[in-house]
């Protein structure tokens, strides 16, 4: 079989193994003598099957380990039965959490449901800084470890415990658990808004044990068009890879049966796999730094062919395969080689090793999730008509509309800014009348029009922290109308909107003063709504027909 890398999804505490798997037909298997020691078949395999030629002093360094340590591939190693059955497993043995090395130790970056990490109370955010076996007294320090190694320290056998030390804000917390087996579902899907779908997609895996990846994926695609959805999430983030024939099966899902990759040598398969169901509506891809092999396979399929719009940080960067090939020992199997045996590159000649497939718009701060979900929260028909509740974002031939009602609610304020800040090659576009116009720079820099498209810029003022506010009105107004829904005070950065008291000075002016003092060196939008909740007129109770933004400056202190 032929692997990019270790098999599995990007793993819990078991460290991270990127992987692209893929079967080698059987007479490759028997081109050397029966009596052959298993040095003997691991020189042949290198010196007939590694991807470049192998120096002499590699095939005759003396024995697997020395050969393999002379290769200087971290990717070509020996694995004995018991490891060998580890690395294809589907699940893993650890406490159940994905891990990022920081500082402080280990960074819990998420939880597996049901595992023990949350049932036993631990939460992303926890750092993990010492850790020890239950029976025993000395404790390890984390700090300044490695992934892999902080999780080779976590993980152990099965029903074995682990103490861990956490830190959790300023508090140092201490728990007891009890490893077992980890089942990461393969796929996961959901409705998260009525036509939005998600996809989370862990593992491209085979085995006997459960369906394949391939028909699961099939699965929550016929349920979620049943259900209606408009646009696709396609959640790809740590997850490190897997059988390459069900990547190339799920990438025939968006691309039909076009070359989904090249491979040099072509050792396998460069198709994807064509099917009744072609999904043509709005992608968005999440990828990170987990993000390995048969993952980057589909990711630079989708990228190539423009199906998607990819949110979050570059990937891995693991353009290179392994083979595996069992090793015998007087007639018994004795272990397998993994060995680096191909390069794959994007179906249009890209290079995927050490450089990743990169996000079209990068996502460091925010949750990508909550990204996506934006780009597709007023996903409709394409069409030329523009509608001052959208913003439309452009990426090639694709595009994506995001309701402005939902970007100025809290939780998608700085989702947005984001957005707005790293929209790299994509366009921004702006309704206008019944047309749509590219922001401009100017706007880009200076955000408002992209939160309140249709509304006009009155003026920039400075204002001290405890000053308030004054507004003049061309008419009189109704003071029914003077509410918080007409009338908001917001930070710029975060969309906090801070309370007002309102106080008419006389029928056409209005003077506002915040209930805490605005802050030193931050930029405040005032914004006056129209409309049927904005503020109207005093004799005709006629609404404003347009929106007003004032920007305010607080100095610096």
């Amino acid at each position: 079989m032929l692997t990019a890398g270790s098999v599995g999804a990007a793993s819990p505490e078991d460290g991270f193994k990127p992987a692209a798997i893929i079967e080698l037909p059987s007479h490759r298997l028997a081109a050397y003598s029966s009596d052959s020691t298993p040095e003997e078949q691991v020189r042949y395999w290198l010196q007939h099957a590694y991807v470049d030629p192998v120096p002499e002093r590699v095939l005759y360094a003396g024995s697997i380990d020395k050969m393999i340590s002379a290769l200087n591939d971290p990717y070509t190693s020996f694995m004995t039965l018991e490891q060998y059955n580890s690395f294809i497993s589907p699940g893993v043995i650890g406490i159940g959490i994905y891990i990022e090395s920081v500082p402080q130790g280990i960074l819990v970056k998420s939880l597996i449901p049901d595992s023990p990490a949350e049932e036993g109370g631990l939460q992303a955010g926890d750092i993990i800084i010492r850790v020890k076996e239950h029976q025993e007294e000395n404790w390890i320090s984390l700090a300044g470890l490695s992934t892999e190694q902080g999780g080779s320290f976590i993980r152990g056998p099965a029903d074995s415990q682990v103490d861990l030390i956490i830190l959790r804000g300023e508090q140092l917390l201490q728990f007891t658990l009890t490893r077992k087996k980890v089942e990461v579902p393969p796929v996961i899907s959901s409705l998260p808004d009525p036509t939005t779908a998600y996809i989370d997609l862990n593992t491209f895996l085979n085995s006997e044990s459960q369906p394949s990846t391939a028909s699961l994926f099939a699965e929550a695609l016929q349920d979620l068009e049943s259900q209606g959805a408009q646009g696709y999430i396609l959640d790809l983030r740590d997850n490190g890879g897997g059988y390459v024939y069900i990547a190339l099966d799920i990438a025939g899902f968006f691309i039909g049966d076009k070359l989904a990759m090249q491979v040099r040598p072509l050792v396998t398969s460069d198709t994807a796999l064509k099917h009744e169901l072609l999904i043509t509506k709005p992608l968005v891809v999440l990828i990170n730094q987990n993000t390995a092999s048969a993952s980057e396979i589909l990711s630079g399929a989708l990228k190539d062919y423009n199906c998607a719009l990819f949110l979050g940080q570059s990937s891995y960067g693991k353009g290179c395969m392994q083979s595996a090939y069992p090793i015998y020992n007087q007639g018994e199997l004795y272990g397998y080689l993994k060995m680096t045996t191909a390069r794959y590159y994007t179906p249009l000649g890209h290079v995927v090793d050490q450089a990743g497939i990169n996000p079209d718009i990068t996502i460091n701060q925010s949750d990508p999730l909550l990204a996506a979900r934006l780009l597709l929260s007023a996903t409709v028909p394409s069409g030329s008509d523009s509608d001052s509740r959208m913003v439309k974002l452009i990426n090639g031939n694709q595009e994506y509309r995001i309701d402005v009602n939902r970007v100025r609610q809290q939780e998608y304020w700085p989702v947005y800014n984001e957005i707005i800040d790293h929209a790299g090659s994509t366009r921004l576009m702006l309704p206008d009348s019944s047309a749509w116009t590219q922001a401009s720079p100017e706007q880009l820099q200076a955000k408002w029009p992209l939160y309140y498209p249709g509304y006009h810029q009155v003026s920039t003022i400075n204002k001290h922290p405890d000053e308030s506010i004054t507004i003049s009105f061309s008419h009189a107004v109704d003071p029914a109308s003077i509410v918080s829904q007409a009338i908001e005070l917001r930070e710029k950065e975060n969309g906090k909107s801070l309370d007002l008291n309102f106080q008419l000075k006389n029928e056409k002016e209005l003077q506002l003063t915040p209930q805490s003092p605005l802050q030193p060196g931050q930029e405040y939008w005032l914004i006056v709504h129209p409309g049927a909740n904005g503020v109207r007129s005093h004799d005709q109770h006629t609404p404003l027909s347009t929106g007003y933004i004032t920007i305010i400056m607080v100095p610096g202190t």
